[in-house]
């Protein structure tokens, strides 16, 4: 199994068309860069933390706004969104595991990576209205995949 860290790139094709939740993404897809440099160069476990904390309150925060607003906008919040919010609270714990014992971090950012594909792409799947579609809805539907690069640290 290849565990070397991937990276997350936005392009437009992941934009949802709600400016705010896709100014939040993009800077979710930073943040996660970020962390998981921190990760991978084996930086200070607080250097790490660090990276993490600043990206998890991003997260909690960008949940909040993106509950608000899609409630503002009538849309009923899916039950998924409860899970993913614990599976996110047990991606943490992973985290912070791996960090104060000092390993793990491939794995853990691995999870944390793919918790952020899920929900931009759950996202994508709520927001973004088919030709068909009369405004907002809940609906299901394919986002095209972030696009990931695999990173050996030099």
């Amino acid at each position: 199994m290849d565990r070397r860290p991937l990276r997350l790139h936005w392009t437009d094709r992941h934009a949802t068309g709600v400016r705010p939740v896709d100014d939040d993404h993009q800077v979710m897809v930073i943040l996660y860069n970020d962390f998981s440099r921190a990760m991978e160069s084996r930086a200070s476990p607080v250097c790490a933390a660090g990276a993490f904390d600043i990206l998890a309150a991003h997260i909690r925060s960008h949940v909040v706004r993106e509950d608000g607003l899609l409630l503002h906008r009538g849309l009923i919040l899916p039950p998924q969104r409860r899970i993913a919010r614990h599976d996110f609270r047990a991606i943490a714990d992973i985290v912070h595991a791996s960090l104060n014992a000092d390993r793990d971090r491939p794995a853990a950012a691995a999870s944390l990576r793919d918790w952020i594909c899920e929900h931009l792409s759950a996202d994508h799947a709520l927001l973004v209205p088919r030709p068909s579609d009369e405004g907002l809805c809940c609906r299901s539907s394919a986002l095209p995949s972030l696009s990931m690069t695999a990173h050996t640290p030099v």
